[in-house]
């Protein structure tokens, strides 16, 4: 018989708390982490031989734990409080740059380095450029706590340019450290990070890029990104998003002609960088001319890319987009199909090295 009131009230909270965790709907999307969340994993001999299925069942009882956003924010509190550098995965920088915690490459790094060796070398004849752009702590390594040991994803990216030929951009980064290339908040680069890969794509090709001043630059104010919202820092300062509007004839999206690239629909919700392309579609299509015979490329990218394709529009008169996480489309076929004038595969590195659809690139 238990006496202690502590220990009966204690067992009460615990029990609760299971009722409570069985009883919450399982959710598949955070929009306070703008990220997926692990599901209940299926019950197999192999996956419990393996100490697999106690691993994902630990993710998804973390990540669906009742009132996880209000303990995410206790955990920041506490964390702040005792001075510790990180919290959930992200390590506090200076200036108030917030990092990816990253000290070990993803066990998928060989498979999908494979995958994109594969498809430069298959799609060769077609003018075929590939790119894997650094993360904030890999180009601002001024503002990264000092002896964090981060992987070193710029010498893994010279290694890879100089096995299978892909375009370099950590130079351009690297030579403006010191100007604003990535949110502070968030996992994604800025619009003049996008901006200057965009001016060394148009180099290497042929081409000759406007100036950033050229591009009427709006701004969003409030923007909390991804970072922010999985460490939940207190008294932060807000991002600033810029964007602006190219010109277009339509944008079509499953069967869906839109004016513009932009949805400002988007700069009211938590994700504001969703407002570039939409988000991320499977297949899209910008088109800018109806010609006859239209000036075509092909974008095979991730998130990175959607705010770096508005500068694109000024040189082309259709560029077809693909997110391989959406796409279930043959790209054989659609390369077949279409006279692209050249291909572009464009990712940065952490989506790369983890991203589980890429074997797709070879169909």
């Amino acid at each position: 018989m238990l006496k202690s009131p502590i220990t009966l009230g204690f067992l009460v909270i615990i029990t609760g708390f299971a009722l409570l965790d069985l009883l919450n709907p399982i959710k598949t999307f955070s929009e306070f982490e703008n990220r997926y969340l692990a599901t209940r994993p299926e019950v197999n001999v192999e996956t419990i031989i393996d100490g697999e299925f106690m691993k994902d069942y630990e993710a998804y009882v973390n990540d669906q734990f009742v009132l996880r956003n209000f303990w995410i924010n206790i955990k920041s509190i506490n964390e702040r409080l005792l001075s510790k550098q990180e919290n959930n995965g992200v390590i506090y920088g200076k200036d108030d740059y917030l990092f990816d915690k990253v000290f070990t490459l993803p066990s998928t790094t060989d498979r999908n380095v494979a995958y994109l060796e594969e498809f430069l070398a298959m799609y060769e004849h077609k003018n075929v450029t590939g790119i894997v752009i650094p993360n904030s702590f890999s180009v601002l390594t001024h503002l990264t706590p000092t002896g964090t040991p981060f992987i070193d994803q710029i010498e893994i990216i010279n290694a890879w340019n100089e096995r299978f030929g892909l375009l370099d951009i950590n130079e351009v980064l690297l030579e403006h450290k010191h100007e604003d290339l990535y949110y502070k908040s968030d996992h994604h680069w800025t619009l003049y990070g996008a901006y200057l890969t965009y001016k060394q794509i148009m180099s290497e090709w042929g081409m000759e890029a406007l100036d950033f001043e050229d591009f009427n630059v709006q701004t969003v104010d409030d923007f909390y990104g991804t970072y922010y919202n999985r460490a939940k820092p207190i008294f932060y300062p807000a991002d600033t998003l810029k964007y602006f509007e190219p010109n277009i004839l339509y944008y079509e999206i499953f069967g869906e002609r839109h004016e513009s690239l932009i949805d400002h629909n988007a700069f009211e919700i938590n994700d504001k960088y969703r407002a570039f392309m939409h988000g991320n579609i499977g297949f899209s299509s910008v088109v800018m001319n109806e010609t006859e015979n239209p000036n075509k490329i092909l974008i095979i990218k991730d998130s990175y890319a959607n705010s770096m394709i508005p500068f694109m529009s000024s040189h082309f008169d259709q560029i077809d987009v693909i997110d391989l996480r959406h796409y279930s489309g043959s790209i054989n076929a659609l390369v077949e199909a279409n006279d692209y004038e050249h291909i572009l595969f464009m990712q940065n590195f952490m989506q790369f090295t983890q991203d589980p659809t890429l074997a797709r690139l070879r169909y």
